[in-house]
């Protein structure tokens, strides 16, 4: 392998691992707000049956 092969490839599992990582934090991140979202919704749900 020259080192331009090399370098593409490098270049290539590199940009890879960005976009795994990028897409495996967004996933997180997507996770958390909907349940962050969801147990307000429960949350106000309960609220309002104690309420009345």
């Amino acid at each position: 392998m020259s080192s331009i092969e090399f370098e593409k490839f490098r270049r290539n599992w590199s940009e890879k691992n960005s976009m795994k990582r990028f897409l495996r934090k967004r996933l997180k991140l997507s996770k958390t707000l909907f349940t962050k979202a969801f147990e307000t919704q429960q949350n106000a749900f309960y609220a309002k049956g104690i309420d009345e």
